[in-house]
């Protein structure tokens, strides 16, 4: 028997997000872990439900010890999306000053947005 939240997994990774999205807020309404808010906002934001994934980056950003690099990059992607060019750049810049792989994939798209 698959657990829901293996279904989720495998939905993810079938690229069916519309069922990963619904069992992803299943498996947080039950129990708050990055992991799963990392995935959801990445979900939400492959559904072009952009408000959605800025508010699953920001709380996993605030709320969460683990992940907020991962979570800052995909947030300002977010931000991008919206055409909220300011707070992408201070994100980006953010991003740039850290010493973590994101940092040059972070100063490449500063470049291409200013």
């Amino acid at each position: 028997m698959t657990t829901k939240r293996t279904e989720a997994f495998q939905a993810y990774e079938a690229k069916n997000y519309k069922q990963a999205a619904v069992l992803f807020n299943e498996l947080l309404a039950a129990k708050k872990e990055s992991e799963i808010l990392f995935l959801l906002g990445n979900t939400n934001l492959m559904l072009g439900q952009v408000t959605a994934a800025q508010e699953n980056f920001i709380t996993l950003i605030n709320d969460f010890d683990d992940m907020d690099m991962q979570a800052k990059w995909y947030l300002s992607l977010c931000y991008l999306k919206s055409d909220d060019r300011e707070n992408a750049r201070k994100m980006l810049n953010e991003l740039g000053e850290t010493e973590i792989s994101y940092a040059s994939k972070a100063k490449e798209l500063l470049k291409k947005i200013e």
